[in-house]
């Protein structure tokens, strides 16, 4: 595994979840390693790895030699490749069943102990947009869910809104049929969120607040997309807003506002 580094970590998704380090040692394609894996449930479990690696694709396959008292462990095996920006990722699976996603970022150091300066991006970019008040509906939120789901392989919509003076947070499969129950909504916040290069995340945030500005925020790596997908967003929002002048006047409601959330009648 010659060339693109010894030391690795990032993320496990799937039906186990939780932080990865890779250390690896390589000679001729050929290499031999232990994976660190802390779920998030069971605790700490290290696995013990050989595989190869052809310059673009990695293959290997693992057994446990650590593991927390109790907790059963399969053999792993995983397929990944490694990306333009310099990460791997792939899928895993388990003799168990389990199986799902992952993603390594590159952790070697300098000679002096320090980040290689290489891997850090040239540019963070943010792209924010406003739109006016808008009136969605319950299927209306499902459509913008699954519109900002978009370009996000790992990462889910959680959603935020506020019931009886308490804010309450859900991924979106939950609170759906909350939506068409809840009546006026005041406020609502939609956020999705993935690891892109560089161990940095990327997201997509729409926030609609009856007391002030409705915006969508988009933040990562690659420009093209930030523009592109903060442009697309709010564009779907604007079809919301363009018939409201009727809506205005009847109600008489801050034109900056979310109107209402509800079911469509």
């Amino acid at each position: 595994m010659s060339g693109i580094g010894k030391l690795w970590a990032g993320k496990l998704f799937g039906t186990n979840m939780g932080n990865l380090f890779v250390e690896l040692n390589s000679t001729d394609g050929e290499f031999s390693g232990t994976v660190r894996f802390l779920d998030d449930r069971f605790g700490l479990v290290l696995y013990s790895i050989n595989g190869k690696f052809d310059g673009t694709a990695v293959e290997f396959t693992g057994k446990a030699t650590q593991a927390p008292e109790g907790i059963v462990t399969g053999e792993i095996s995983a397929k990944g490749i490694l990306t333009p920006e310099g990460q791997l990722r792939g899928q895993w699976s388990s003799t168990l069943g389990t199986g799902g996603t992952f993603i390594l970022h590159p952790h070697d150091s300098s000679g002096d102990g320090t980040p290689a300066t290489g891997l850090l991006p040239e540019r963070l970019h943010m792209a924010t947009r406003h739109v006016g008040a808008i009136r969605l509906y319950a299927e209306d939120v499902q459509e913008l869910i699954g519109f900002l789901a978009k370009d996000f392989s790992q990462g889910r919509v959680i959603v935020t809104y506020r019931e009886r003076g308490n804010e309450i947070s859900r991924y979106a499969s939950d609170p759906q049929s909350d939506l068409a129950r809840l009546g006026e909504l005041r406020y609502l916040k939609l956020l999705i969120q993935e690891p892109e290069a560089y161990g940095i995340n990327r997201f997509a945030l729409v926030e609609l607040n009856a007391s002030g500005v409705n915006e969508i925020r988009v933040q990562g790596v690659q420009e093209s997309w930030v523009v592109g997908k903060a442009e697309s967003v709010a564009s779907l929002l604007r079809t919301h807003q363009k018939t409201l002048s009727t809506t205005f006047r009847t109600f008489g409601l801050n034109i900056n506002g979310l109107l209402a959330l509800g079911s469509r009648p």
